[in-house]
């Protein structure tokens, strides 16, 4: 879409600068250019309100990421975090992929996948409950990162299984996102297992 609207914008000033160009010279022309600016006004307000809407609407994940850096990177462990492409992409750690699953899928040390959500599901769908629950009594995860936002009904079947386990306890509950009245702020709930419990 980006690369699109450079294209349109070079049709739309050809386009205008013909009209401009087929008015009557003089008076004319200049009544025919404000006519061509003042409609283009309104998809341009459009289009930048749009963008900056799109641009600057995403949670802001500083204070879960300042709190997830060193458990992430000065550990080897695997960690299953709800929402794992914006901690991938800011810590160094993001980049040894095997580590890290989802709430839609399990990683595998062979880097494979526990199949993620049903099929009937799709992409965005849920994982298997039952699977998260056998991973989690085996410890598997050294860390465990819930947000309660995208698979809502899944993650509070997993704390239930962490609390459970009598491994995992909570270490950190950190606020996440932007402010949204009369909810508040979102939480990350982050748990560590601890084969000592």
């Amino acid at each position: 879409m980006g690369l699109g609207a450079w294209f349109a914008a070079i049709a739309a000033g050809f386009a205008v600068d013909r009209f401009i160009a087929a008015g009557p010279a003089g008076h004319g022309q200049a009544l025919t250019c404000g006519a061509c600016v003042a409609a283009l006004v309104f998809p341009i307000s459009l289009g930048a309100s749009q963008s900056w809407a799109l641009a600057t609407n995403w949670p802001n994940a500083s204070s879960f990421i300042s709190v997830f850096r060193p458990l992430a990177d000065h550990g080897t462990g695997r960690m299953l975090v709800e929402d794992p492409s914006i901690a991938r992409y800011y810590l160094p750690s993001g980049t040894r992929w095997k580590r890290w699953s989802s709430t839609r899928n399990i990683i595998l040390p062979s880097g494979g996948s526990t199949g993620g959500p049903a099929a009937s599901s799709g992409v965005a769908g849920s994982g298997n409950p039952g699977t998260f629950a056998a991973y989690i009594a085996e410890g598997y995860f050294s860390f465990v990162a819930l947000n309660f936002a995208d698979t809502t009904s899944l993650d509070h079947q997993i704390s239930a299984d962490l609390r459970r386990s009598h491994r995992y306890r909570i270490i950190r509950v950190v606020p996440y996102g932007t402010e949204i009245a009369p909810v508040g702020k979102g939480t990350y709930v982050i748990w560590k297992y601890d084969p000592q419990l």
